[in-house]
């Protein structure tokens, strides 16, 4: 016996319909990520270092990291972790930057989720990291195990 059988015949006739399981799913729990920079090492000036922008706990899958350095986006020198899948329902993902720090550089990670209104800005440099505030949707949680980072029908490109 199908789980569906309990259903009402007008209800499961809705599982029929792929706007029906698109419109369902954008209702599954959307939760905002932690994100942050660190240094592989601490290095003087003019050596080689790695950045890795480091960003939990979200939900959905769907995710875009991006580097910036001194307002320029980066495209070379990046390396990506897998999106790796926590028991809670939520996700994380490692951004790595190749760079040799220069005095006065700065180095941007830009975050884009579904479920945020504006992208997450972190900035680091030489000296500190810098957090910029966006808002986002009110935070909530999710509970359970799944074997795969699901991703939102409502995705970024």
């Amino acid at each position: 016996m199908y789980w569906t059988a309990s259903l009402n015949p007008v209800v499961k006739d809705l599982f029929h319909y792929p706007i029906f399981i698109v419109l369902l799913c954008s209702f599954l729990p959307q939760v905002r990520p932690k994100v942050s920079i660190s240094p592989r090492k601490s290095q003087p000036l003019q050596h080689h270092n790695l950045l890795t922008c480091s960003v939990t706990g979200f939900y959905p899958g769907k995710i875009k990291v991006r580097w910036f350095w001194n307002g320029k986006e980066e495209t070379y020198g990046l390396m990506s972790s897998e999106l790796i899948q926590k028991g809670n329902w939520t996700c994380q993902i490692l951004v790595m930057l190749e760079i040799i720090l220069q005095q006065r550089d700065v180095y941007t990670c830009q975050v884009k989720l579904a479920s945020l209104l504006s992208p997450i800005i972190v900035e680091w440099s030489e000296r500190h990291p810098l957090v910029m505030p966006s808002p986002l949707l009110p935070p909530i949680t999710a509970s359970g195990n799944a074997s795969v980072c699901p991703v939102s029908p409502f995705l970024l490109s």
